[in-house]
Order: C-alpha cells, then structure tokens, then sequence
C-alpha cells in the first residue's frame, strides 16, 4: 500500500503540485487582503488540477521517457502504473457540468 501512494505522488510531482497550490493561496490572500474558509475550494481545486496534469504529462512523455536513463524508472516507463489506471485516476478532475 505504501509503495502505491509512493508510486502515485511520483506521478503527480508531490512537492512541485504542493508549491503550486501554495502559490495560489498566496494569490488569493493578497487578492483578498485576508484569509478565510474561502481559500480551501481554490487550493484544492488548482492542486487536482495540478496533480492531474503532471500525470497527463507523464502519459503523453512515456515512450521518450523509457529510453532516457534519467526517466526510465518513472512510474509508467517501469510499467509499475499502468496508462488507464492512470486515466481513470485523473477522470476525477476533468470538468463536469454544473446543475
């Protein structure tokens, strides 16, 4: 189970999508001059976003990505995720329509 989440938060460049959604906060609070419960819904939202498209990314570099040494240990290279469990763990963020 751990080597799984490990797996995953290779795939969705963790601390890279983590910053990213730091800077968001930090936008938002200069934006609003404050800080508020509001904050939660643009973080979270920039950080699935984020995460989903480092593993998009990731999908579409693949077979450029086995054969450079640097990359072949990647999570979809190694083959230790596989291309449409990956999509369907990314379907989560694409957009819906609203009611």
């Amino acid at each position: 189970m751990l080597d799984k989440i490990k797996l995953i938060l290779e795939l969705v460049k963790f601390r890279i999508t983590i910053a990213v959604m730091i800077t968001t906060a930090f936008g938002y609070v200069l934006a609003k001059n404050s800080i508020d419960i509001d904050i939660m819904l643009p973080c979270l939202g920039i950080f699935m976003l984020a995460c989903s498209s480092a593993a998009i990314n990731q999908i579409q570099e693949r077979d450029i990505d086995a054969m450079m040494a640097r990359t072949k240990n990647r999570p979809i290279p190694s083959e230790k995720l596989s291309v449409p469990r990956i999509k369907k763990l990314c379907q989560n963020t694409k957009e819906k329509p609203m009611n």
